[in-house]
């Protein structure tokens, strides 16, 4: 491999992957850390929880922008300096996110994120496949497991300052320092030249059909909602629900992003060996599962745990498992994978965004409701995938006979 090369073309080569793999470390922090802010947010811009939620909307938002803006952006720009800056501007809104006195502030900044966030994302993602080429599998596997480390240790450090200074802007500015660091350790990086064309789109193309594609787009638009919502509503949830106090609710925060970490480590080697759908399987079982414990005793403190546990295990393969899955019936190209990308995040806009509009006067009991209706609705549409891939392969096989 390339990175395992001696002299200063390895260790660049290093350097550059190590650097791609911090800038997916900031991005899981910036995520992350929206859900332990909330009653802080709340209480600093004077506004009610269901008004602060729209954040989430905004944010996916801005990142929904960003996925359609920034491949291009990054085809006409040296990759590297374009994701210096936008993690430079990640930064600079860490700091101010938990001090600005009005909403529209709030969510002006938070707009900013999904957009810095996705486009550093495309960055990162296209530096890493130039870098390593034929070679990329597992350096992509390893960028994705980046992002859970970030959004694992956010919560730590910002339950951390709030327990030690009741404030959250310590630990903001640890986070924004983090940020910065990368963002100026890209800037001194040499550009590597433009971008070079993709190989063998011809030879290997499989068309794609568009109801196949539907279907694992509704998928990701709702594993993504289920995560979303989650990650980003437990924390009230456990505070509301009087399951937790802030400092345990936290924890609990970072107890789903980090089972969703080791969730995307232990994926690897369990998808070679079991296939993608197999392991697909055994995720959405789990996912169910869990939003259904949440919905029968989601008030005793255990058992929230252990959602948060097996929720973040089960959902944490959904999204590169079913990438794998749906290449194996078509090119996924690049037309293809922005229809992905962009229902992804839609799906972490909308559901969110309707967990808010009634969080306050449905009761905190409704986060687990529409995780189980969610969960249920993307198992079924992994079943009708499962139908249709199955009837085609039984069509094609039956005519090459």
């Amino acid at each position: 491999m390339t990175a395992n090369k001696e002299g200063p073309a390895g260790r660049g080569v290093i350097y550059r992957t190590a650097a791609y793999y911090l800038t997916f470390v900031v991005v899981g922090i910036t995520t992350a850390s929206f859900g332990p802010s909330l009653p802080a947010f709340a209480r600093s811009t004077g506004a009610a929880i269901g008004q602060v939620s729209v954040l989430f909307t905004l944010h996916r938002a801005g990142y929904m922008v960003g996925s359609l803006t920034g491949g291009q952006l990054h085809d006409r720009l040296p990759g590297h300096l374009l994701t210096a800056a936008t993690l430079l501007l990640i930064g600079a809104g860490l700091v101010f996110v938990s001090i600005v006195p009005e909403l529209w502030l709030l969510l002006g900044i938070v707009f900013l994120f999904g957009l810095s966030q996705s486009t550093a994302e495309v960055g990162a993602n296209t530096g890493i496949v130039r870098l390593h080429a034929g070679n990329v599998g597992p350096y992509m596997n390893g960028l994705h497991f980046s992002f859970g480390v970030g959004a694992f240790i956010a919560p730590i450090i910002l339950t951390q300052a709030l327990s030690r200074t009741g404030r959250l802007l310590p630990g903001f500015l640890i986070l924004s320092a983090a940020a910065i660091v990368v963002s100026i350790w890209l800037f001194t990086f040499r550009s590597t030249g433009s971008r070079t064309a993709e190989a063998g789109k011809d030879s290997d193309w499989r068309p794609a059909e568009p109801l196949l594609v539907t279907g694992f787009a509704v998928i990701l638009f709702l594993t993504i909602g289920g995560e979303s919502s989650f990650g980003g509503w437990v924390f009230t949830y456990a505070l509301q629900s009087k399951v937790a106090g802030e400092e345990s609710a936290g924890y609990l925060t970072s107890l789903f992003w980090g089972a969703l970490t080791v969730g995307r480590l232990l994926g690897i080697p369990v998808v070679h060996k079991l296939g993608p759908r197999i392991l697909l399987v055994a995720n959405f079982i789990g996912c169910a599962a869990a939003a259904a414990l949440m919905v029968l005793w989601g008030g005793v403190a255990v058992i929230l745990w252990t959602v948060a546990a097996l929720l973040g295990l089960s959902m944490a393969s959904i999204i590169p498992a079913t990438f794998t899955l749906a290449g194996e019936h078509f090119t996924v190209s690049g037309r293809i994978a922005g229809i992905f990308v962009f229902s992804s995040a839609a799906g972490g806009m909308v559901l969110p965004w309707l967990v808010g509009q009634f969080f306050e006067s449905a009761g905190p009991s409704f986060l687990s409701q529409v995780l189980l209706v969610n969960q249920s609705v993307a198992l079924l549409a992994f079943v009708l995938v499962l139908i249709w891939t199955a009837a085609r392969r039984s069509t094609a096989a039956g005519g090459a006979q």
